[in-house]
């Protein structure tokens, strides 16, 4: 698992001193480490400047471990042809079979064209035949092979893949191969920000915040990152989730975050809120109705009777 990660090397009585190497091989109980020079190491005996006995060591495994999750988009979960033309603008399709096909899903149609179009299906008809929410952009003859394809966000198929220096292992996976994909695959490491639009400093701690609804905080100088927290998690009565922070400040020990729904996060023991962010409200003044009021006067009339609004509201 940790082949070739890096291992470091410290002696409490000499903090000057910081030797690295690579891990070769481990077992439970054993590393076995490069030997990168024989001159920064003592087998003989106890050394306060080689690497020897009652050494403290480290392996740097910020970029080692396993994949979480598996998560699909337009995944083909189904695959079926299409046994007769399916002319321009129709919406009724035949296909070879039906089953497993939902009313909702997203389809693919192609041929050996390789060109394309997306559509949905309104209706299972039978057991050959679907109906399509939008008629087809062009004829899809059955000579060309024409095909549907169902699109999901959600496969059966669930797996871990092994991380070793911020690569990722490639697996086969079987399942994938009926469904026309290869089956040699790997994943892409994602960050937990795309888009880092702050960073904000507080005593050991940093936090970043950008295009996501979580704010990450670190205590590791950057190493290792984990959720402080999201803030769709106090979003009420809203009917659009936080896609991302705008900004964020620490001020009086409490984390201030403005999101981008119009919405402000502010942290606070238990006072913890989202608070929209709502304009004021502008009161017509009963003066700037007449004509003989100049620019001057018609402005404090205005804000006099802003006052007298405020006043009253209060009061009430």
């Amino acid at each position: 698992m940790l082949q070739g990660a890096t291992i470091v090397f410290t002696n409490l009585k000499n903090y000057n001193l910081r030797y690295e190497s690579k891990v070769i091989s481990h077992t439970a109980t054993t590393i076995t480490a490069q030997i990168k020079s024989a001159n920064i190491w003592d087998f003989t005996g106890l050394s306060d400047i080689l690497i020897s006995e009652d050494w403290d060591w480290e392996v740097d495994a910020t970029t080692y471990g396993y994949t979480n999750d598996t998560f699909y988009e337009n995944f083909v979960v189904i695959g079926v042809k299409v046994t007769s033309d399916s002319v321009r603008n129709a919406t009724i399709l035949e296909v070879e079979d039906t089953t497993g096909i939902l009313v909702g899903d997203k389809i693919r149609i192609e041929d050996d064209t390789r060109s394309f179009e997306i559509n949905n299906v309104s209706q299972v008809v039978d057991a050959t035949h679907l109906e399509v929410t939008s008629g087809l952009s062009r004829t899809y003859y059955f000579s060309r092979n024409p095909e549907i394809k169902v699109l999901r966000n959600t496969f059966s198929n669930t797996h871990m893949h092994q991380i070793r220096s911020n690569e990722v292992e490639t697996l086969l996976i079987s399942d994938y191969l009926d469904r026309g994909y290869p089956s040699f695959h790997s994943h892409r490491s994602l960050p937990l920000i795309s888009d880092v639009t702050g960073l904000i400093k507080n005593d050991s701690t940093i936090m970043a915040s950008g295009s996501s609804s979580i704010i990450y905080q670190s205590q590791s100088n950057g190493n290792l990152w984990g959720a402080k927290v999201d803030l769709n998690n106090w979003l009420e009565g809203s009917s659009s989730d936080i896609t991302g922070v705008g900004g964020a400040i620490y001020y009086g020990n409490r984390l201030i975050a403005g999101s981008t729904n119009g919405n402000m996060f502010i942290e606070g023991g238990d006072g913890t809120q989202i608070v929209p962010i709502v304009g004021p409200e502008v009161l017509e003044s009963s003066s700037s109705n007449s004509s003989s009021v100049d620019s001057s006067s018609s402005s404090s009339s205005s804000y006099s009777s802003l006052s007298s609004s405020s006043s009253s509201s209060s009061s009430g």
